[in-house]
């Protein structure tokens, strides 16, 4: 059941199916903690935060020599709810138990989040010396994106495609394509990465953010001036694509509907759904999102500085409250 319901979930994008069959795997062993852990995952993909959350913290008392539980338990903070405070010491706990690169990676993101660089770096140089692994690349690539490293960005990117098409490192790969005028060479890699370019089934490889792939090939045709079916197609499967999903969350459209305002020449719906976006909390990977190239055209807009302002209000507001904890943690 728990390999038919992983299937299920990442490769045909069926979570609702996926937790059936993760719960009849629970009742055939209800002590296995992966499978705990992918009901976790089954939620947040299906936007049931609350229920991930309360599934996460039951996990901890469970299983608590356990560090995925600890880690689950603070991906609603850190993703959904606007507390990265509140998810660091959840994320310590989960480093206790399993001092591995995916958890040093994990953390390097978060502290990337908070603006702490100077951790966030200490935790992805901690991950390259354990062992690269999938997570190390992909933050090492969204975090170096962030602060304006293109080059060894895009060498952490083209790592991240070893183990498959996920869609910031194909970003991070299209933005560089950009930079050196290599247009149809974008398009070109979009389109080996995919299972279709056109017609009703979705692109499939990684079907939680499909919308965004779909968003970030369709800026290219636009680049291009190439507004036809294909360019058509794109972005109503894309619309249609988040709909379906929630903003929030690990697995959610970030900020995919700005995107598709702006590919439909709405520049005043984008700086509208742009702010939306930060008075719903909307932080994780905030710096790599932002740094998109389809936002060019509203970053010198008031709208745009003032979604910024607020996230990076909260973010304060968040550093103030972890420093206070790790003060009096420290204090005994």
């Amino acid at each position: 059941y728990h390999w038919l319901a992983e299937v299920t979930r990442n490769a045909m994008g069926d979570a609702e199916n996926a937790l059936k069959y993760h719960r009849l795997a629970t009742e055939l062993d209800p002590r296995a903690p992966v499978i705990q852990v992918s009901i976790c995952e089954d939620l947040f993909y299906l936007g049931r935060f609350d229920e991930a959350d309360k599934q996460a913290r039951k996990m901890t008392e469970i299983f608590p020599d356990f560090d995925a539980s600890w880690l689950h338990a603070g991906l609603p903070g850190w993703t959904v709810y606007g507390r990265i405070d509140d998810a660091m010491p959840l994320f310590d706990r989960a480093l206790d138990h399993n001092e591995d690169a995916g958890n040093h990676a994990l953390l390097a993101g978060a502290y990337a989040d908070l603006e702490n660089d100077a951790l966030a770096r200490q935790h992805l140089d901690r991950a390259y010396e354990i062992g690269g692994t999938f997570f190390t690349f992909i933050n090492s690539a969204t975090f170096e994106t962030a602060r304006g490293n293109h080059e060894t960005a895009v060498t952490a990117a083209k790592k991240v495609l070893v183990y498959f098409p996920e869609f910031a490192a194909m970003r991070i790969l299209r933005d560089d394509d950009i930079r050196n005028d290599y247009i149809d060479a974008a398009i070109a890699r979009y389109t080996r990465s995919s299972l279709n370019t056109i017609g009703e089934s979705p692109i499939a490889y990684d079907p939680a953010h499909n919308g965004k792939f779909l968003l970030d090939l369709a800026y290219l045709y636009s680049l291009k001036g190439d507004s036809g079916e294909e360019f058509q197609w794109l972005l109503d499967v894309a619309q249609a694509h988040i709909a379906k999903r929630p903003r929030l969350g690990y697995l959610g459209y970030d900020l995919a509907d700005v995107q598709l305002a702006l590919l439909q020449d709405d520049k005043d719906k984008a700086l509208r759904l742009l702010n939306q976006a930060a008075d719903e909390k909307w932080q994780f990977q905030w710096r790599f999102h932002l740094t998109n190239p389809a936002f060019d055209e509203i970053r010198d807009e008031p709208g745009f500085q003032q979604a910024v302002d607020k996230i990076r209000a909260s973010i304060a507001e968040q550093n103030t409250r972890l420093a206070a904890y790790r003060e009096t943690v420290a204090d005994g």
